[in-house]
């Protein structure tokens, strides 16, 4: 089942987020909001997602901070540069880990680093998808592991 174009496009600057910060690490990078949701909006998209897509992307950004993958140091007023951006604890230990499965030994992040390669414009919305699912599904059964590792 295909998502809906406003999570299709989610997932696809989710995935060149990630990408750019894996990439930087441990380095923080100002994010050209304008330039990354320009990269991965499909050239199909409707006028209306393609019209909101800037809105779409700063929250899409104020989701991963405040869910925990990144942080920040706030942003330009209009929302066109986020500044010092970088991969938190969470979000780097999400994109490395493997799933057990025995048909698939890649990291979430080289799945993403495949597809960025590609063009995230062009690729499939169900790969899309299943990449965004993987790394968003991870987080959530690497949360105990991780509040483990802060506590002690």
């Amino acid at each position: 089942m295909q998502p809906p174009p406003n999570v299709d496009l989610f997932n696809r600057f989710c995935l060149a987020v990630f990408n750019e910060l894996y990439t930087a690490f441990p380095v923080p990078v100002n994010l050209k909001v304008a330039a990354l949701i320009a990269d991965v909006t499909p050239e199909e998209a409707s006028y209306e997602i393609a019209f909101n897509a800037h809105t779409l992307a700063a929250e899409s950004l104020k989701f991963l901070e405040s869910e925990g993958f990144l942080t920040s140091q706030g942003s330009y007023l209009d929302q066109s540069e986020i500044l010092q951006v970088r991969l938190s604890l969470k979000g780097l230990t999400v994109l490395g880990m493997v799933p057990n499965s025995l048909t698939q030994k890649k990291s979430a992040i080289s799945g993403i680093t495949d597809v960025v390669a590609g063009g995230l414009k062009k690729a499939a919305a169900e790969k899309v998808q299943d990449l965004a699912s993987q790394v968003f599904s991870y987080a959530l059964v690497a949360a105990p592991s991780l509040v483990n590792l802060i506590v002690r």
